[in-house]
């Protein structure tokens, strides 16, 4: 049997939401009825797929990518002037060495051996203050990251 006189009431009552009685008999009895709400209700939900979407709308991806790019662009120049800063440290701790070492001796009345060790315990504790702070950022880069 490839068709079933009431398979347009079917559909018909299946579209309206409300199904008679003796339509919902006739439906649990009949094969094509059968495949027929089938067919009605997957493309139903094909139908309501189709509208629900997670895609956003072409405007707010296009403000995503152009606020990415300007963050990016934020974090280059942003770079420049951190990289500079940590240059102007390391001269300033350099000359800061230096004058100590070449003044300390005569300013502070000292052995030039107790200068020398002063001055490599103050190069050992700007170097860990620059790791530390290395490890910091890294840590923090990492975590913004995702990482």
């Amino acid at each position: 049997m490839t068709e079933c006189a009431q398979e347009s009431n079917v559909l018909a009552a299946l579209t309206a939401g409300a199904m008679p009685e003796e339509l919902a008999a006739h439906l649990a009895e009949c094969g094509v009825c059968q495949d027929a709400e089938l067919a009605w209700s997957y493309l139903k939900e094909c139908a309501v797929a189709e509208t629900v979407s997670d895609v956003p709308p072409a405007g707010v991806v296009w403000w995503k990518a152009q606020l990415a790019k300007k963050r990016a662009e934020a974090r280059r120049s942003i770079a420049w002037i951190e990289a500079m800063q940590k240059i102007a440290l390391a001269v300033v701790a350099i000359a800061v060495i230096a004058i100590a070492a070449w003044q300390g001796p005569k300013l502070f009345n000292v052995s030039p051996l107790l200068a020398a060790a002063s001055g490599a315990v103050l190069v050992l504790l700007v170097a860990s203050v620059l790791v530390m702070h290395g490890l910091d950022r890294w840590s923090h880069d990492g975590l913004s990251r995702g990482a």
